[in-house]
């Protein structure tokens, strides 16, 4: 049995979903904490798919309120904005528009990490990881740099977090 712990910041989707994938099959089920946020997205798809994938790997599964953080974005993807999500690739959104895409919630990865390594430390993780595409890269302008199905955070020795 392993002295690990992690938590993977998970929404759902296929590459969050192979992150808790490969946490459950090396750590065990009872060694792995998901976790996911409610930003103040239109759809709760997402939010639910989280749920069901956790219940399916049989982890416990924290889902956080961050949408008062992004009350003032004005972008497709949130609740409070009349803009339609489009439907087209990052590419072609830079492409024809000026500035960021209008999916863009202005550093929510940068506030995702911050929280997940939070609440990680608070719930005793030795490491936490997120998923994401390289296809955001050019479109989010403020998105981390990681690389994607990587650990972002790991516990070493007596030093403070750092970043891998």
């Amino acid at each position: 049995m392993t002295n690990q712990k992690a938590l993977v910041l998970t929404s759902g989707g296929i590459d969050s979903t192979t992150c808790l994938a490969w946490a459950v099959r090396d750590l065990g089920a009872e060694n792995v904490l998901a976790l996911s946020m409610f930003y103040g997205q239109k759809h709760q798809r997402e939010l639910q798919a989280a749920a069901d994938v956790a219940k399916w790997y049989q982890v416990k599964h924290l889902q956080l309120d961050l949408s008062n953080i992004f009350q003032f974005s004005d972008n497709a993807l949130l609740q409070g904005s009349a803009k339609a999500i489009p439907h087209t690739d990052y590419a072609e959104q830079l492409a024809t528009g000026d500035g960021p895409v209008s999916t863009y919630v202005p550093f929510r990865n940068g506030v995702f990490i911050s929280v997940a390594a939070s609440v990680a430390i608070a719930h005793g993780a030795t490491g936490f990881t997120m998923a994401r595409t390289q296809t955001m890269r050019p479109a989010l302008p403020t998105q981390i740099a990681a690389r994607p199905l990587t650990t972002l955070w790991r516990k070493q020795s007596n030093r403070a977090p750092a970043a891998s």
